[in-house]
């Protein structure tokens, strides 16, 4: 019986070192990738797509009133994908099981949230994240903050070279429920 018991020990001993090494492997692969800004895609308003306007006469009745009522009831969503490129030097993939992450715009933190998708980044290779930002916009309902969005938005489709926008995205990659230590800021001027 002691045989068994010392055994089972050894193996489970065993199985934690290894798994803890799996995870430092796991950790130091993904150390070694950059992850950069790739694009801004899919702006909504009240689940409008504002890629197809560029000025007020764009707007159609039906766009207007969807738009008008949700501003009605007092909660428009404002939606956006925030696109990351992963980059893998390394021999072996890399692999993240949940990423944190904070939007910023123009040093402001707009949103913040949790992806619980696993993304691998293929070795050598790279890889898109897709971050949906969906916030309410009248949360955010202040001129400075909805000035920038609208700058943001203008500097997208192209309809604004006076002013660039700055965004920042933080993020945080967790690999087996260890999280790394502290976020992983990029910086973009559009």
């Amino acid at each position: 019986m002691r045989k068994i018991i010392y055994k089972t020990s050894i193996f489970l001993v065993c199985l934690l070192i290894f798994s803890t090494c799996s995870i430092l492997q796991q950790a130091k692969t993904l150390s070694n990738c950059t992850f950069d800004f790739a694009g801004v895609k899919h702006f909504k308003i009240a689940n409008v797509s504002l890629y197809k306007i560029n000025n007020i006469n764009d707007i159609n009745l039906s766009d207007a009133t969807q738009i008008l009522t949700a501003l009605s009831k007092k909660k428009t969503d404002l939606s956006f994908d925030v696109i990351i490129k992963g980059n893998n030097p390394n021999k072996k993939a890399a692999s993240i099981d949940k990423l944190e992450y904070i939007i910023l715009l123009e040093n402001q933190e707009i949103i913040s949230g949790e992806l619980n998708e696993k993304f691998i980044i293929p070795a050598y290779g790279s890889s898109l994240i897709s971050i949906n930002a969906n916030i309410d916009a009248l949360k955010i309902l202040n001129i400075k903050t909805l000035k920038n969005v609208y700058v943001l938005y203008q500097n997208i489709s192209g309809n604004n070279s006076e002013k660039k926008s700055k965004i920042s995205i933080k993020i945080k990659p967790t690999i087996n429920n260890y999280s790394f230590p502290s976020f992983i800021t990029i910086n973009k001027q559009i």
